[in-house]
């Protein structure tokens, strides 16, 4: 990982969920909760999700407040630093490439904001 990259990543960690309080940030969210409870209600009844791409796991725990078993991966040690530090969720430092789980792990897997 290049320096440049590093360094970006940990500023926009530490103010990445401040973000969701701003009014643009604030309709994003209601507009990506909208949406995943759509999603949702459309499967038979998951229990388990895994969200890739979690950074900071804001949609992580949100989901898990809607009653599913959540594990967040993301690649971003400042953004697994920050979802630590907000609790909530299972976190996992790992490359959605290569993902360190089985087959069939997860009933769901979600990349809310990661494409």
């Amino acid at each position: 990982m290049a320096s440049g990259y590093k360094t970006f990543d940990e500023r926009v960690a530490a103010h990445y969920e401040a973000w969701y309080e701003t009014p643009e940030g604030r309709r994003a969210d209601e507009l990506e909760k909208a949406s995943l409870r759509w999603l949702l209600q459309g499967l038979p009844r998951p229990a388990t999700l895994l969200e890739i791409g979690c950074g900071t796991g804001h949609f992580s725990r949100w989901l898990a407040a809607q009653g599913l078993t959540v594990v967040g991966l993301d690649l971003s040690v400042p953004m697994l630093i920050q979802a630590r530090a907000l609790d909530g969720v299972t976190l996992v430092r790992g490359d959605a490439e290569r993902l360190p789980f089985g087959d069939r792990a997860f009933d769901v897997t979600a990349l809310v904001t990661t494409l």
